[in-house]
């Protein structure tokens, strides 16, 4: 029953299409972004569980170019049915504000200056999740590339938040 509801059993259909994509993502709630591709990037792996073989750039259709999901912190850097925007814009803009993410933001900027910022500012797709403000949905197209900045900024918000524990501050 549980392995049902999380999408698995259903006959796989014979040509997925992006309703096909759209109903997983849906179904999940989230799909955790993952730049570390042993076979291919992690994101696509839960719809291919789900629908076997299809084309991959139906979810990126259904993120980058359709905006059927966007990325945030969900539990983890996500993909989101835009559906959830509204319930978790609070949390976007929670996070916006929080020290340590800033704080990591920062200590990334002044060893690379430039290095969060969009490589093209025309380029919505090229901008990373750090720079991105919470009063919309990103649809960045998660880039490899920006998808490691964005893990190198959770990485260093996390050794600040350790180090500030290890002093004693309250975290």
């Amino acid at each position: 029953m549980a392995l049902r509801a999380q999408g698995f059993g259903a006959p796989a259909p014979a040509r997925p299409n992006l309703g096909h994509v759209r109903k997983v993502v849906s179904g999940l709630g989230a799909v955790q972004i993952d730049a570390v591709n042993v076979l291919v990037r992690s994101h696509y792996l839960p719809v291919f569980s789900r629908l076997g073989p299809y084309d991959r750039h139906l979810f990126d259709r259904l993120a980058f170019e359709r905006g059927d999901a966007f990325e945030c912190m969900a539990h983890s850097a996500s993909f989101v049915p835009i559906e959830l925007y509204g319930a978790l814009r609070w949390r976007m803009a929670e996070y916006a504000t929080d020290k340590y993410w800033i704080a990591a933001q920062a200590a990334i900027e002044s060893r690379s200056p430039g290095y969060l910022q969009p490589s093209d500012p025309g380029d919505h797709r090229a901008r990373p999740a750090v720079v991105q403000g919470p009063d919309r949905p990103r649809q960045t197209g998660a880039t490899e590339d920006g998808v490691r900045r964005v893990q190198r900024a959770l990485v260093a918000e996390a050794s600040l938040r350790r180090e500030a524990r290890t002093r004693g501050a309250v975290a």
